[in-house]
């Protein structure tokens, strides 16, 4: 009884070590998913462009809570959502962004990994209004700080009518 106790619990063991090897990546990004709303992120804004929570989404990848980040008419105008992250140099980093936006064009994902130094930035065209998400790839070059600072920002390419894009499980998972 003893040995057969034994083998079932060294077998769980081995089961629990493969799983968490190949696994699913940790979000290295807090709240990714806004079900806390805006809480962990920082959001700054131009003109008249806001950052807000919006509530009520049932079609995936935006379930629940997503953040809007509305630019509003004038080119250049900008929404963005920062928080502080660790990253290791060396590394690839794969962000991947749910999205719906109100309009086929003039909204632009600006990316921007920073350790105060050194910026890593980005640029996503948003060129389709229908749910979906963006996938970036992003490589830290060595001699980077681990302590930085994760930004995503939407800015309006081109002018009126106002453009918004909602977001949803912002994640940012190492590959390598």
């Amino acid at each position: 009884m003893l040995k057969r106790v034994f083998l079932s619990v060294a077998f769980t063991s081995l089961l629990l070590i493969v799983g968490t090897t190949s696994g699913f990546a940790q979000n290295l990004l807090t709240n990714g998913n806004f079900s806390g709303g805006l809480s962990g992120w920082t959001s700054a804004t131009t003109g008249s462009s806001t950052v807000t929570l919006s509530t009520g989404f049932a079609n995936p990848p935006l379930v629940g809570n997503s953040a809007l980040l509305r630019a509003i008419g004038i080119v250049g105008d900008s929404a963005a959502i920062s928080q502080g992250i660790t990253v290791t140099a060396g590394s690839t980093y794969r962000l991947t962004i749910g999205s719906l936006a109100n309009r086929s064009s003039g909204l632009t994902f600006e990316v921007k990994i920073s350790d105060g130094t050194t910026d890593i930035t980005n640029s996503l065209p948003i060129n389709n209004p229908s749910v979906g998400d963006n996938i970036l790839d992003i490589p830290i070059p060595g001699g980077f700080s681990s302590s930085a600072t994760f930004t995503l920002k939407v800015t309006t390419t081109i002018g009126t009518p106002s453009r918004q894009v909602n977001v949803d499980n912002v994640e940012l998972v190492v590959l390598n």
